[in-house]
């Protein structure tokens, strides 16, 4: 049965011995930059689709499509094109994370209130103004919640990179704990990584219940 205090023991070990920060470096920066890819391109790709009805229509049930695609099986073509490091690892994990985001800030964006565009054009308002003004406030709470799901699945795309196709971070330490026989790393390491997630994630709730909680109720 596993308890707590070897794996704090086992953590605080890793501190004075220098491999943990070693390997948090290691993930945070290829989740950094995966995470950092799966955001751009899922806002950008969801609100282009989105904006849309013509483009909705018809790539809608493509994206959908590819959202059930087991994304590990592309790993090999990121480690033919990168090779073994922190971009194959973060571009594998983008492909966790860019579909959540995509997907609501699709979702979003197709629920922009059609009025209020028209008010701001027989205002005369210019593009980026009512970009800024009205289309970007209705959808920046469904961004909010994809980019909490995407954050997830970004993460767990990094540590299964880095437990399989890498020398460093904290997935290859869980998996070398394994092998070793090691639990109370093993189990520290599970810990850690479960506290990040639920404090990230937590975060990202807090962020969206003050986007909703300020959006005007239906009739107001």
């Amino acid at each position: 049965m596993a308890r707590p205090g070897p794996a704090l023991a086992a953590l605080w070990e890793g501190v004075l011995g220098g491999w943990l920060g070693e390997h948090l470096r290691a993930t945070a920066g290829a989740l950094a930059y995966g995470y950092g890819l799966a955001v751009v391109i899922g806002i950008t790709v969801g609100f282009l689709i989105g904006s849309s009805r013509f483009a909705y229509e018809v790539l809608e049930p493509t994206v959908m499509g590819l959202y059930a695609v087991p994304k590990v099986m592309l790993f090999p073509v990121f480690l033919f094109i990168f090779g073994l490091g922190t971009s194959s690892n973060a571009w594998l994990a983008m492909t966790f994370g860019v579909f959540p985001i995509l997907v609501f800030t699709m979702a979003g964006t197709r629920e922009v209130d059609p009025v209020h565009v028209k008010v701001a054009r027989s205002l005369r308002l210019g593009r980026w103004t009512t970009f800024r003004n009205v289309v970007f406030p209705s959808i920046l709470p469904s961004c909010v919640a994809g980019l909490r799901l995407g954050f997830g699945v970004t993460f767990l795309g990094v540590v299964l990179a880095k437990m399989f196709a890498s020398s460093r971070g904290m997935g290859f330490v869980l998996i070398g704990s394994v092998e070793l026989h090691i639990m109370p790393r093993m189990y520290g390491v599970i810990l850690l990584l479960v506290i990040v997630a639920l404090l990230v994630n937590g975060a990202f709730m807090l962020w969206e219940r003050a986007l909703w909680g300020r959006r005007p109720t239906q009739g107001a």
